[in-house]
């Protein structure tokens, strides 16, 4: 065999192995896949309990300071108010405490989850006790999900209740403001439920490689159709698995559908078959207002808050919140101090939606030609404070104060011995954005260094900064 054909041999063999290894799933990857669907799961049930429970007893809180100021208007009132809130709030509390219900609203992610769990353990790819955590902390999750729909539904009942007990009452201003902020803690609630259900379809790297590949399985695919939670919600004909016991009352297999209609479409007469399409047409043209209504629909509360502006941000997580950032400047010299390029890394926290603060870092380099060569010096390190408000689109108001060590000062009997220099800066900022994995947007700034006139020696008071933010 010559040396060419052993050479194309052994590329075709290791990209066998490759692609082998990519469609594949090792008792490992299986293991991992599973501790990380409990450790998922338990995360966010953990974060959901804690949401429900604050919820709760925060709008309990605004509710008994609004029975208080009725108090002084309307006793009887108050009193009819303060019992109902009683009740009210002891039958949520009870229904919150219950461990497991029969889930009644379809959740896809849930429903992926606890089926590949089932398979994985049905053909013994993973030990038993491994996929029962996980089945265990994926059904504690779908518990609490339904739950939460059940506090979201109890607060928009409980503002619906207020309003109309202070429809006399609406004119007071301070009632006025306590019904907003109730409306208020409806609509971050539903904001945070919101943020949750995207962390559990936000799969990570492992999750997303053991179900792509199980996907491309049809022993997985035949096991979805008969064993998931959707088939059992619209079971088609030939599913062994669907019985008459356990297909949800009230529905049929869509073959049993089809028969029905087909028998009963030959006893129609042209008139009742024309107005059975206008009917049709009709019901679907009713459905679509529906669409479009649901789909224009707010959060809880909004549509009570025509000035009220959601904090998008209030309800991510801390890391989330977090932007970072490179950039670099460059400054001209003086008979003093050399040129300098400073490289910067920035740090910032989104307050809201237009608003950011954060603190930087900055590492002088120097740059002298000398007897035709360049030199490159190290010129000292800036400390930075910034904050960004949005103007409009992409345009940001960028205001901010920095210190800057300058070691060359200490020798500059005018500048003292610290060595130090401050700056003033305000000016504004473009963000461009950038179609990338790890960029998010390309910065230019053109600032203004308002306390550059008092340095010694006084340093360039226009700068011009680009930079990249991830």
């Amino acid at each position: 065999m010559s040396v060419f054909r052993k050479l194309l041999l052994l590329f075709f063999i290791i990209k066998a192995i490759g692609a082998y290894s990519q469609d594949s799933l090792s008792k490992k990857d299986i293991i991992k896949y599973a501790a990380a669907t409990e450790k998922k799961a338990s995360a966010i049930t953990r974060k959901l309990e804690a949401k429900n429970a604050a919820t709760i007893k925060q709008l309990q809180r605004l509710e008994k300071k609004l029975s208080k100021k009725l108090q002084a208007t309307d006793s009887i009132l108050a009193k009819e108010y303060n019992a109902a809130i009683t009740k009210s709030y002891a039958e949520v509390e009870q229904r919150l405490k219950k461990s497991e219900e029969p889930l009644k609203s379809y959740t896809a992610a849930i429903d992926t989850l606890t089926t590949s769990l089932h398979f994985l353990k049905q053909n013994n790819l993973v030990n038993t006790l491994n996929t029962d955590n996980a089945l265990s902390a994926v059904k504690k999750l779908g518990t609490n999900l339904q739950k939460s729909d059940e506090v979201e539904l109890f607060i928009r009942q409980r503002t619906n209740n207020i309003k109309a007990l202070l429809s006399t009452q609406l004119n007071n201003h301070a009632h006025t403001r306590q019904l907003r902020a109730i409306n208020k803690t409806g609509h971050y609630y539903s904001a945070q439920l919101k943020e949750y259900r995207q962390l559990l379809k936000d799969k990570k790297k492992r999750e997303e490689k053991a179900l792509s590949i199980l996907r491309q399985s049809p022993y997985y695919k035949n096991f979805m159709q008969k064993n998931s939670w959707f088939a059992t919600l619209f079971p088609a004909a030939g599913n062994s698995n669907i019985t008459p016991a356990n297909i949800p009352a009230g529905m049929q297999t869509r073959t049993q559908v089809t028969a029905f209609i087909q028998q009963q479409l030959p006893a129609l007469n042209n008139t009742m078959r024309q107005q059975l399409q206008q009917n049709v047409q009709s019901a679907q043209q009713a459905l679509g207002n529906l669409q479009n209504s649901l789909s224009t629909q707010k959060h809880l509360g909004d549509i009570d808050l025509p000035h009220f502006k959601p904090n998008d941000q209030k309800v991510k997580p801390f890391l989330k919140r977090l932007q970072y950032g490179l950039n670099v400047q460059s400054q001209g010299n003086n008979r003093f101090l050399p040129a300098t390029t400073d490289i910067g890394t920035s740090i910032g926290y989104k307050l809201n939606d237009r608003s950011i603060i954060g603190i930087g870092l900055a590492y002088k380099i120097g740059i002298a030609h000398r007897s035709g060569k360049f030199n490159i010096t190290q010129q000292g390190l800036g400390l930075r404070s910034f904050i960004d408000w949005q103007l409009k689109g992409g345009l940001w108001i960028t205001g901010g104060y920095e210190k800057n060590y300058r070691p060359d000062l200490r020798q500059l009997s005018l500048a003292g011995s610290s060595g130090w220099q401050q700056s003033g800066l305000i000016g504004l900022s473009k963000q461009i954005p950038v179609q990338s994995t790890f960029l998010k947007h390309t910065k230019v700034q053109l600032l203004w260094d308002f306390l550059s006139y008092k340095q010694t020696p006084r340093s360039q008071p226009v700068l011009f900064r680009i930079g990249y933010g991830f």
